[in-house]
């Protein structure tokens, strides 16, 4: 068990030095990473120089199965719509926003970019709402990048709008709803895999009226862990607040 705890933290080190350094990753949560390979390494540390009284590792082994069972069944669901597909001729197409690198698409937010277009041309009557507004080192609101994007990749102007106010994910599907047209409209809603199921459970609860369906966006594999991990405390702070 020591063994193993140790290899743990190695793996979550490498993965944050990677992160960080190789990758360039600015997120706040790839410090997670370094965490857990402080809690992984002091745990493995711990079991070989202090015995526990047994009633409270009892306690840490119930926790930590409990723990496990919850984060499997939270990224199950997370998983379950990464083939979502969407469904033909919906009425609009919401693609969230992520973020812009001075004027430049990210990686991420092209994929999404990438994917609504694929849509847009096998569905000519869709109108696409593309979302966020402008946050730091952004020098163009994300709405108006996307856009831009979009037009340069074929989309007439005159089937896309801009939401550019929004700096929540809940704000880009609520803030979009005054380009509806529709009293119950159907709508898929674009964004990378990882985050499709929190999404979904937004746009239900913001469009109660309206038939939601998503489209997965591809994700980069090697910062896949991150995002799942990521997106399992967001999925909990969500649930835990009754946003979901």
């Amino acid at each position: 068990m020591t063994v193993f705890l140790l290899i743990l933290a190695g793996i979550c080190l490498a993965y944050f030095l990677v992160l960080l350094i190789g990758a360039g990753v600015s997120s706040a949560f790839v410090w997670f990473w370094a965490v857990a390979s402080v809690c992984f390494g002091g745990w493995g540390f711990l079991r070989q120089r202090v015995s526990l009284p047994r009633p409270l590792r009892i306690s840490l082994i119930v926790f930590s199965i409990v723990g496990l069972l919850l984060f499997f069944a939270v990224e199950g669901l997370i998983l379950s719509h990464f083939g979502d597909d969407g469904e033909a001729d919906l009425d609009y197409l919401i693609v969230l926003g992520a973020q812009v690198k001075g004027t430049t698409v990210s990686r991420s937010l092209r994929m999404r970019l990438d994917r609504a277009i694929l849509y847009l041309e096998e569905n000519p009557e869709t109108t696409v709402i593309v979302t966020g507004g402008q946050g730091r080192g952004e020098d163009i609101s994300e709405a108006q990048a996307m856009a831009e994007y979009l037009t340069a990749h074929g989309i007439l102007e005159e089937r896309i709008r801009r939401e550019g106010r929004s700096t929540t994910t809940e704000e880009n599907l609520l803030f979009s709803r005054e380009y509806f047209t529709k009293e119950a409209p159907r709508i898929g809603i674009v964004t990378n895999d990882f985050h499709l199921f929190r999404a979904i459970r937004l746009g239900k609860k913001c469009f109660p009226q309206a038939e939601i369906v998503g489209i997965a966006a591809s994700s980069e594999f090697f910062l896949q862990p991150n995002y799942l991990v990521r997106e399992f405390f967001a999925v909990l702070k969500y649930g835990i607040s009754g946003n979901l």
